[in-house]
């Protein structure tokens, strides 16, 4: 964590997850921001991390926000790097590379349908 070039999460990004993780509760599933991240929600997003608890699938879910350079007008280009396993135990095995924290959050979508839940 400590060598990777991280972005903050934006407030859109915020708001995208806050609003994600609302529907999946109302349709049943138990998701949530990962109890570490108590307290601290704020502060994790400005350093471009987020952990989330599943609780139905018995994992955990990491999203970090890699700087990906700049593009060719010179605006800030980033992706959300995806792990999966547990982090009590500090066992995450990499997952998909996404372009943003949507593309991030359908891939937990895909998991559950997988999953039949």
């Amino acid at each position: 964590m400590t060598a990777s070039n991280r972005l903050h999460f934006s407030q859109a990004d915020g708001q995208y997850l806050l609003s994600t993780l609302k529907g999946f509760m109302q349709s049943g599933r138990r998701i949530n921001f990962h109890p570490t991240m108590a307290g601290s929600v704020k502060e994790a997003f400005d350093e471009g991390f987020i952990a989330l608890k599943a609780a139905d699938l018995d994992t955990d879910f990491v999203f970090i926000k890699q700087n990906a350079g700049r593009g060719i007008f010179g605006g800030q280009k980033s992706r959300v790097m995806t792990y999966v396993g547990s982090l009590e135990h500090d066992e995450l095995m990499p997952s998909t590379l996404c372009k943003n924290v949507i593309m991030a959050m359908a891939a937990v979508n895909a998991v559950y349908r997988s999953q039949g839940l």
